[in-house]
Parts: C-alpha cells; sequence; structure tokens
C-alpha cells in the first residue's frame, strides 16, 4: 500500500470505498426526496381544487402521475447514469468479491424500493384525488 500522496496517510483503496459509501449514501437521499416529491406535488393538486373541477382535477391528476413516472423512470437510469459496474469493479478491487456484493445488494435494494415506493404514491394519489 502506498498513499494516495505524499501528504496523505491513506492509500487510493479508502478513497475508492468511500466514494463507493457516498454514491449510497447520495443515492438512499434520493429515495426519500422522490417519495416527498410525490406528498408535495399531491398537496399542491389538493389546495387548488376548491371548486373540485373534475375536468381540472383529471388534467392535474394526469400531470403529478407523468411527473412521479418521469421521476422513477430517471431514478431507473441511475445505475447507468452513476456506472454502478465501475462501482462494483472498484469495489471488487478494494474489498474482494463480498464488498462488491454488499454494495450491489445495498444498490439494488434501494432502487427496487424507490421504485416501489413510487408505484405505490402513484395509485394512493389516484385514489385518494379521485374518491374525493
Amino acid at each position: 500500500m502506498a498513499p494516495v500522496h505524499s501528504l496523505a496517510k491513506h492509500s487510493s483503496s479508502a478513497v475508492d470505498v468511500t466514494s463507493c459509501f457516498t454514491q449510497v449514501r447520495d443515492f438512499w437521499d434520493f429515495c426519500s426526496a422522490a417519495v416527498c416529491y410525490c406528498e408535495l406535488i399531491k398537496r399542491k393538486i389538493e389546495r387548488s381544487q376548491p371548486g373540485h373541477n373534475p375536468k381540472t382535477l383529471t388534467v392535474q391528476l394526469c400531470i403529478a402521475l407523468n411527473n412521479i413516472e418521469h421521476v422513477r423512470v430517471f431514478l431507473g437510469n441511475l445505475p447507468r447514469d452513476l456506472d454502478w459496474r465501475g462501482l462494483e469493479q472498484a469495489m471488487e478491487e478494494s474489498c474482494g468479491a463480498e464488498g462488491k456484493e454488499q454494495v450491489n445488494k445495498a444498490l439494488n435494494a434501494q432502487l427496487y424500493n424507490v421504485d416501489m415506493d413510487l408505484q405505490r404514491e402513484a395509485k394512493r394519489m389516484n385514489t385518494h384525488l379521485t374518491d374525493r
């Protein structure tokens, strides 16, 4: 092992690992932010419906559901956009197959959960707003 540079007291593998962890940490924030976004647009529609005009509600609901789908598709592209394969490779080089597998499971679990959360929020919004 050799330090990253003369002023550092850690090697490049520590940088690789913390880079992996940073991506995982940031991804968790994406998940909660996406669900929060769904709640915010639902509230916005509720506040803008004083007279409950069905035509206006239908248009707003359609836009809101399309917004949720747009966010869901964007998050589904994160593995490509964040180069998860490169991340897995770096983790495997730094920590072996077990480290790679742990990162892979964590990232995929979060991706699956946010996808399910957004689908659930879309169904919930549809039900909540059309039952009014």
